[in-house]
């Protein structure tokens, strides 16, 4: 998973044998990362993004005595050390992450054929976990665990996710202007 910040940092992160690795370029030429990779923690299936105030966020697959589950790591200092909080999502797996326009985190995963989430809006803490609902109230019943959101920019109230429905084979697209709570078919 890698990420450019608008200065042209580049930050890659990715999941080999369970360990999680985290590099920095100060640019996006070809394999910045080479020389500066390390080990920074115990998971799988990394995604990152970074605030508005530079801080890295990565959420991630990391297995318990329970299960497995999602937890989050934050870095304050462009990677070098990172704050673990862990489970956030309890028997998630697949985790994404996204940040809106107007400063908004999600993070999200598949949990036993539903998508379950929870955000946090600049300056604010995390809300509970939630679930995906369509607009009846009844949670979006996922077919596949490959699903991701990103925040549209027309207007920057609206997200749209990207998924495989329960019982269809095609990709199938929705948005949600209530902060990720309840989506619509487009």
């Amino acid at each position: 998973w890698n990420l450019q910040t608008i200065e042209g940092e580049f930050h890659r992160c990715h999941s080999k044998n369970q360990l999680i690795y985290h590099s920095k370029s100060d640019s996006c030429t070809p394999r910045p990362w080479a020389q500066f990779e390390k080990q920074v923690l115990l998971g799988d299936e990394p995604h990152i993004i970074i605030d508005f105030r530079g801080i890295l966020y990565m959420v991630f697959v990391e297995g318990f005595s329970s299960g497995t589950g999602i937890s989050e790591a934050i870095s304050f200092d462009d990677g070098s050390t990172w704050k673990i909080t862990e489970n956030v999502i309890p028997n998630g797996i697949h985790p994404t992450i996204a940040i809106g326009t107007e400063g908004m985190i999600i993070e999200a995963a598949y949990v036993q054929g539903i998508i379950q989430a929870r955000r946090r809006f600049a300056g604010e803490d995390w809300s509970g976990v939630f679930t995906f609902t369509d607009t009846t109230g009844a949670a979006i019943q996922a077919q596949s665990t490959t699903f991701h959101l990103t925040n549209a920019y027309e207007p920057a109230s609206r997200w749209v996710l990207s998924m495989v429905v329960k019982l269809e084979t095609s990709v199938s697209e929705w948005e949600s202007f209530d902060d990720c709570q309840t989506w619509r078919r487009i």
